[in-house]
């Protein structure tokens, strides 16, 4: 199940897409039937892949977690907007053990890999980090982050 919310705000349509996989952006949303092939931002609160014992990110699941954002990265470029003016937001934790994955430098890495690939390169734009905010979820009400495998809550 995909499960589409649309939300109607100054004549822009803004989809909130559940159930997509994030390393496969493209693959999920053709299965579930969606039309939409170009996005102008794509926002992921929390990326974390889920651990068995339900310590996700901690340091011993440190590179199965970058490798996730990785894999997010190089597949949402490929559904973002070609005009440049596409952005990507990822939530996370600044507080150690989750300082330590250098989120940044881990996103944008994905994009050393195609280097020898001019044609992808040409066809995705570059990404750039524009800096940093703070989530106030009170302001996204009822939102609440939950962990990959328990759903508990986390601050």
């Amino acid at each position: 199940d995909i499960g589409v919310t649309g939300v109607q705000t100054c004549a822009l349509p803004i989809f909130i897409l559940y159930n997509i996989d994030a390393t496969r952006i493209h693959e999920t949303l053709s299965l579930s039937g969606n039309t939409q092939k170009e996005f102008h931002r794509i926002c992921w609160n929390f990326p974390c892949a889920a651990i068995a014992k339900g310590q996700d990110g901690q340091n011993k699941e440190m590179e199965e977690n970058k490798n996730l954002v990785r894999n997010f990265v190089k597949s949402a470029k490929s559904v973002l907007t070609k005009r440049g003016d596409g952005e990507l937001y990822i939530c996370h934790k600044t507080k150690p053990p989750y300082d330590q994955w250098n989120i940044v430098d881990v996103a944008l890495s994905s994009q050393l890999s195609n280097s020898e690939n001019n044609t992808q390169l040409s066809s995705s734009p570059l990404l750039f980090y524009a800096g940093r905010i703070v989530l106030d979820r009170s302001l996204l009400p009822p939102y609440i982050p939950r962990k990959a495998l328990d759903r508990k809550s986390f601050p």
